[in-house]
């Protein structure tokens, strides 16, 4: 039963992704699918930066980059308005020249490989099909990645976790090692954290699969009699995969401390050697650590290098920026990410812009939201002691382990002000491993406790995972129809209310043949994304949003404004003013927790959690061309 129960939840996993749930928009702003594939509408700067970067970055239709900071639109109060569109391409702050917070590596590892691969096998089926391999549609671009994210999680995670269970179950005096899937690969591949954030290109997602390897790693590194080449093996693997985890986010350093020490302890605290042999073996360890660590690192730095000094310039020869060594060593420095995030991190007034919470937001709320039952469970197990005549001394060293990287990621992060959710997903792994065993096996609550389990798990996977801003990816599709039906085929969108609209959803296929690679990826780029202007209201002022609409309605240039488009929550168009007249195109069900709907009736709470785009008109129409606007 368990075995079926756990095909169940890997076909559940895989089927996920198509969940139209908005998370956090960090999953397409820092995961590459806007990145490399946000639709600009100055195609000349899309291909200056093809053309730079074709030797580093798999050529595939739609590849761009985050040149500038996204320019906003002050309103005459003084608040920023967030433009897409024209020369600027949408890509977070986090991958700007001047700030250089996060590693190009990463996102193309997550985006650009997976559909480079996709796209390579499009080319091989259509060599005798027919067909454009280079030309992806946005659909495309957002389901391939979820796909290579959720075969990776098995992969990193769940085979991980089986040698880590079994190895432990080997330990347990009396116990013979049972067959079939152990509950903890049942339990982690039920949480709703595995089935809505592991199979999306989060760089939480990353992280947590270095963590579970890091941790695979430190099994083998307590087994009895080792061979020969785990003793080199171990220190090799660690210094790898905290090169990479680092790169991934700086934060990776809190979670892998406990793992690492546990790895070095073992060396330094060796039974039955001298304190010369000790010492030996120690040094050697860490040596053989840092080897790979070093290795690996300078990749990422050279890569990190390569893309950020090369913004703004049309050649993509590092050479060309950093002529001599000095300025080179600078550049190392300058662009060394995970540096750049610790910095950025540490300073309160940065964290405020992102929202500042209380210290105990992770302890309190995070912590319980992602792990239900669990993480409660993990606070009553932390009053109790350790029964060491029950277990190993192999199985103490693992317990504490594992006990320690939720204990000291817990309070490391809580001590930071800005604290989300999704920064806790590491503990995902030592939490299952250290409870979920003890915790669904009680005799007389482990019923309870399942069935508490499911039903967290299935509330938060439906609002998260489906409910939460889950119109927004459907509503920017929606646009490429809209304008295609539309008499003069572009326009000006402003989305309100809601996350950050990924733009490269609006990318649809091209049915044109090109004699050339270079000409064809151009024609793709240019036909694949519609002539438009987004601007991202996010929740500005009432205010702020008519004044948007009178500087919009208020140009003359048919070029830049044919029709004007709002994409709000549902009742929000009708109630700006009554200059406008709003006609809804479409629509569709979400919950947003920044636009809750008002709580009157069931009926008043259905009619208003939707989203919808409307087409706005001006009730009386002037066309003033003296009124200046500069969309910079």
């Amino acid at each position: 039963m368990r075995n079926l129960l756990y095909i169940f939840f890997l076909i559940l996993r895989i089927l996920a992704i198509i969940q139209p749930g908005y998370i956090h928009p960090d999953e397409f702003f820092q995961g590459g699918q806007e990145l490399f594939f946000g639709c600009p509408n100055d195609i000349s700067e899309l291909d200056r930066f093809r053309d730079r970067h074709r030797s580093t970055i798999p050529i595939i239709s739609g590849s761009s980059s985050s040149n500038t900071k996204y320019k906003p639109l002050h309103d005459a109060d003084g608040g920023p308005i967030s433009i897409y569109g024209s020369e600027k391409i949408t890509a977070t702050w986090e991958f700007q020249r001047e700030n250089a917070v996060r590693s190009i590596v990463p996102p193309s590892f997550m985006t650009v490989l997976p559909l480079w691969a996709y796209s390579k096998f499009r080319q091989f089926y259509s060599g005798c099909n027919g067909g454009n391999p280079w030309n992806l549609s946005g659909w495309e671009i957002l389901m391939i990645p979820r796909m290579f994210m959720a075969f990776l999680s098995i992969i990193t995670v769940d085979l991980p976790m089986l040698y880590i269970v079994r190895k432990r179950e080997a330990w347990t005096s009396n116990s013979k090692i049972k067959k079939g899937v152990p509950i903890e690969l049942g339990i982690f591949a039920s949480s709703w954290t595995t089935i809505s954030f592991l199979t999306r290109p989060f760089s939480n997602s990353l992280e947590t699969f270095c963590i579970s390897l890091l941790c695979a790693v430190a099994m083998m590194d307590t087994e009895v009699d080792q061979f020969r080449y785990q003793t080199v093996l171990v220190p090799l693997l660690t210094g790898l995969i905290c090169s990479v985890g680092l790169f991934v986010r700086f934060t990776f350093a809190i979670f892998a401390l406990p793992i690492v020490l546990t790895i070095l302890s073992r060396k330094f605290v060796m039974d039955s050697a001298s304190m010369h042999a000790k010492l030996k073996s120690g040094i050697s360890c860490i040596v053989l650590i840092a080897i790979p660590f070093l290795m690996v690192s300078s990749f990422f730095v050279y890569q990190d290098v390569k893309f950020y000094s090369t913004q703004g310039d049309n050649s993509g020869d590092i050479s060309s920026t950093t002529t001599t060594t000095t300025h080179q060593l600078e550049n190392i420095w300058k662009y060394m990410t995970p540096w750049n995030a610790f910095r950025y991190n540490s300073k309160i007034e940065n964290l405020s812009d992102h929202g500042i919470h209380p210290r105990i937001t992770h302890l309190l709320v995070n912590f319980p939201m992602l792990f239900g039952p669990a993480a409660i469970y993990f606070y009553m197990s932390l009053s109790k002691t350790i029964q060491g005549e029950k277990d190993s001394k192999q199985h103490s060293r693992m317990d504490n382990m594992l006990r320690g990287i939720i204990v000291f990621g817990l309070g490391v992060l809580s001590c930071a002000p800005h604290q989300e959710p999704r920064f806790l997903l590491p503990l995902v792994v030592p939490l299952i491993l250290l409870h979920a065993r003890e915790l669904f096996e009680l005799k007389s609550y482990g019923n309870i406790f399942m069935v508490i389990w499911v039903i967290f798990n299935i509330l938060l996977m439906t609002f998260f995972g489906i409910m939460h801003q889950g119109a927004v990816t459907s509503s920017v599709m929606s646009l490429s129809n809209i304008f295609q039906k539309a008499t003069v085929p572009r326009g000006t969108v402003i989305y309100y209310n809601t996350y950050m609209p990924p733009t490269f959803l609006l990318r649809q296929h091209t049915l044109n043949h090109m004699t050339t690679l270079q000409n064809e990826i151009i024609e793709s780029s240019k036909q694949n994304c519609p002539d438009f202007f987004i601007f991202d209201a996010q929740s500005s002022s009432k205010t702020k949003v008519l004044e948007l609409l009178s500087k919009i309605f208020l140009r003359c240039e048919t070029q830049y404004h044919d029709s004007v488009y709002l994409v709000a929550p549902k009742g929000l168009c009708e109630e700006l003013s009554d200059e406008y007249r709003c006609r809804e195109l479409w629509s569709s069900f979400q919950i947003s927790t920044e636009n809750l709907p008002p709580l009157k009736s069931i009926q008043d709470i259905a009619e208003n959690s939707r989203l919808s785009v409307n087409r706005i008109e001006w009730v009386s129409p002037v066309c003033t061309s003296q009124i200046a606007y500069n969309p910079h």
